[in-house]
């Protein structure tokens, strides 16, 4: 948080201090998210995808930490297949498909691949709209 250091009468002479260091981190943050997110819609419009999303890490990791990769793309108006990548060491990828049955109806399943192990997911998916 900023804090003011008065100085002069009244409050005029006001020194700005940075008193909280997250601050720096939180308007970083922002800005490789913004560019990220930009550069992503590029990617997605040229390769005709519905979503390119790369994500960062931020915890001490400089402006490249801990790259992963999202693609997804409409197959027809109710099938939807996203392709995940991680570029980390204990990193993997992920593939799922979802597919809505009806409105309110979808089903959805994933391979994941990881390192030291592999997964299957078969999910259903129920909406009440209020």
């Amino acid at each position: 948080m900023l804090s003011s250091e008065g100085g002069g009468q009244g409050g005029t002479d006001e020194n700005w201090t940075r008193s909280e260091p997250g601050l720096i981190k939180f308007v970083e943050t922002g800005l490789k998210s913004s560019l990220w997110s930009e550069f992503g819609n590029s990617i997605a419009q040229s390769l005709d995808l519905d979503q390119f999303k790369i994500s960062t890490s931020s915890e001490n990791a400089g402006f490249l930490g801990d790259p992963s990769i999202q693609l997804g793309k409409y197959l027809d108006d109710d099938l939807y297949v996203t392709y995940e990548h991680s570029f980390t060491l204990t990193g993997g990828r992920s593939l799922a498909l979802e597919y809505r049955v009806e409105k309110r109806l979808t089903l959805d399943t994933a391979i994941l691949n990881y390192p030291y192990e592999d997964d299957l997911r078969f999910g259903v998916k129920f909406s009440r709209f209020f």
